[in-house]
């Protein structure tokens, strides 16, 4: 295996598990609030606005 891919391999694995990790904490405190469903409600609508601006501002340019 040549030295260039190893040395790839050594420095993503580091920045691979702190980013999930990142996210598995980041989801286990939301799924707490959203457990109430006004809030799971609130959550879902803004996701949803969120998502429907990203895709116009791509779409429109």
């Amino acid at each position: 295996m040549p030295w260039d891919a190893v040395a790839k391999v050594a420095a993503l694995t580091p920045v691979i598990l702190i980013v999930n990790t990142a996210w598995l904490v980041f989801g286990a405190v939301l799924s707490s609030f959203l457990r109430d469903p006004t809030t799971g409600r609130i959550a879902n609508i803004v996701f949803a606005v969120m998502l429907v601006l990203s895709v116009s501002l791509v779409a429109l340019g």
